[in-house]
């Protein structure tokens, strides 16, 4: 099974379509806020959650959730605006800000970051994590996500000169270690 967490108006076919508000085509209404939410642990192949982190009150006990209800080696995509974009800014309801180090503690593998206490809470592998850029980016977009390192210079240098749109990243559920 396929979920697509806040849907909003990107009703897709072959996910079960979920959002808050009523007025909106979804399969399933509820609150990302408000948990469990109404799926069974581990039942869940692939996980979309496109522009709504940003909106939620706590993105770590969603992530928390997500890892509940994945099956273990599903998959968790995540698309936010990338924190020196003026798309996150833009919103007033915007509660939270990404970068490309954000969500190094939610992993017990990464090396590259400050592992957190959030690790031992979850386990996901990032298994990708690409900047997004508008038009003007697009000629950049490849050299900049060529690794990792190559995003942290970016990041550390050069985002504010010019700023990438959004940020993606792919999760695989790993097994939590408990220590």
């Amino acid at each position: 099974m396929k979920l697509n967490l806040g849907c909003g108006f990107n009703y897709r076919k072959d996910f079960v379509n979920c959002d808050l508000r009523q007025n909106l085509k979804a399969d399933k209404h509820f609150d990302l806020n408000t948990f469990p939410y109404p799926f069974k642990e581990n039942s869940i192949d692939f996980i979309l959650i496109s522009h709504v982190l940003e909106h939620l009150e706590d993105p770590i006990k969603v992530l928390k959730e997500c890892h509940r209800i994945l099956k273990l080696n599903g998959e968790l995509q995540v698309e936010v605006p990338y924190f020196a974009s003026e798309c996150a800014f833009a919103d007033i309801d915007h509660k939270h800000f990404f970068g490309i180090t954000t969500f190094n503690t939610i992993t017990q593998k990464e090396k590259n970051h400050f592992r957190g206490p959030f690790n031992s809470l979850m386990n996901f592998e990032i298994i990708n994590r690409r900047l997004i850029g508008r038009k003007f980016f697009k000629p950049l977009e490849n050299l900049i996500n060529i690794s990792y390192k190559t995003m942290r210079i970016y990041q550390e240098l050069f985002c504010w000169i010019l700023p990438a749109r959004a940020i993606k990243f792919n999760f695989i559920k790993k097994k939590l270690n408990q220590k």
